[in-house]
């Protein structure tokens, strides 16, 4: 399966932008069906995409090599008002070459001035002895990266988001040599999970169609020669109230948006400053201390009390409320409520909206998914999963 790529509609059930939902594993019950005139239908289709978009075709991204040495780094090294490092900065007429250290390696990005689009980027996690990293190249729409295990590629991966919601992804494992193609077809609901083995040929084959009121689902292991359905028909006429209930929890009642003065330059407080002379900080005579970041596209944060808040330009808005053990936190994009997450103890319940209506209610334990109801345009819930 592919890790570490957000798909950001690749899931049938609607899915909010406000990082909602973790996929539900059901159980599915076999049924007699004609492999062999499936295989075909599959097999056809599948030469089609890959005629049609040469899907097998994965450049592999060819990481940067940077020095323990961070003395040895060309740019600007700028530091916080503690001293500590922050970014070095390498800039020309048509690139900014940015290496951010983090605790447990860096983040390194290449970004073209004229169009302020990123081209590049690499990141270094040190876990257990081991240095892993993933190095992306952003091109014509495309996103092609590249894990590497203690300098041996382990994985590569094609990418394309599409402006409907649409997605494909591609990637390829060095071990087993396999292949995991994922689409998501936005205006059909349907998405496909195909993996090839080292010849490229279908092993596993998954599809996830919505058609009208039921969720088809259908798993072909081809090499096996089985064949896998379920269908989940969504709740008509529901009346029970117990599937009402999120709507009600009172640890789901949004925070209030706030409404803090943003134009740095009207802010009066104690300030501190990055190396650079850029402003870093302002506390305000009533406690409340800004944050503000060296890349402006990136959020502003505020602290005030237990509350935290970021913010950024385009009208998103988070606000983290920590009371004890437990953590409140909503999500506004602009006047809009996006969604609400109350957690405690690896507990964690969320319920998320579309235009002021909820849509979709999910319950995690310990990153789990282990119940979601969805619901429909009059605030009823028309489907349940555990």
């Amino acid at each position: 399966m592919i890790n570490g790529i957000s798909f950001k509609n690749f899931n049938i059930t609607p899915a909010p932008s406000f990082k909602a939902s973790e996929n539900v594993t059901c159980p599915i019950q076999p049924i007699e069906c004609s492999l062999q005139g499936t295989e075909a239908i599959a097999n056809y289709n599948m030469a089609l995409i890959n005629k049609k978009n040469n899907i097998f075709d994965i450049p592999q991204v060819e990481k940067i090599n940077f020095s323990n040495d961070i003395n040895t780094i060309k740019g600007e090294k700028i530091y916080n008002s503690n001293g500590e490092l922050i970014q070095i900065i390498d800039e020309n007429d048509s690139l900014i070459k940015k290496f951010i250290p983090t605790n447990n390696g860096y983040k390194y990005e290449i970004i073209n001035k004229k169009s302020n689009e990123k081209i590049f980027s690499q990141t270094l996690n040190k876990e257990d002895n081991k240095k892993h990293i993933l190095a992306v190249k952003y091109e014509n729409g495309y996103e092609y990266g590249t894990w590497y295990d203690n300098e041996i590629p382990e994985r590569k991966f094609k990418l394309q988001n599409f402006k409907n919601g649409s997605n494909k992804a591609i990637e390829y494992d060095f071990k087993t040599k396999e292949y995991n193609y994922m689409d998501y077809d936005a205006e059909k609901i349907q998405s496909n999970d195909i993996i090839y083995d080292e010849n490229k040929k279908i092993k596993n084959y998954d599809v996830r169609t919505l058609n009208n009121d039921t969720e088809h689902k259908t798993h072909y292991n081809i090499h096996n020669r089985q064949v896998y359905s379920k269908e989940d028909s969504f709740i008509q006429n529901c009346s029970d109230i117990a599937l009402k209930y999120p709507l009600h929890d009172k640890d789901l009642t949004p925070l209030p948006k706030p409404n803090y003065e943003t134009n740095i330059n009207n802010i009066d407080g104690i300030k501190t400053y990055y190396s650079n002379g850029d402003l870093e900080t302002i506390t305000t005579p009533s406690g409340i201390k800004y944050s503000i970041p060296l890349d402006k596209n990136e959020q502003l944060k505020l602290k005030d009390g237990n509350k935290t808040i970021f913010m950024d330009k385009d009208g998103y808005i988070r606000i983290e409320e920590q009371i004890g053990n437990s953590k409140k936190t909503t999500a506004y994009k602009n006047e809009e409520c996006l969604g609400i997450s109350y957690a405690q103890e690896g507990l964690k319940k969320s319920l998320y909206f579309n235009q002021g209506k909820p849509t979709l209610y999910q319950e995690l334990n310990n990153g789990e998914c282990t119940s979601q109801i969805i619901f429909d345009q009059n605030r009823n819930a028309i489907k349940k999963t555990t």
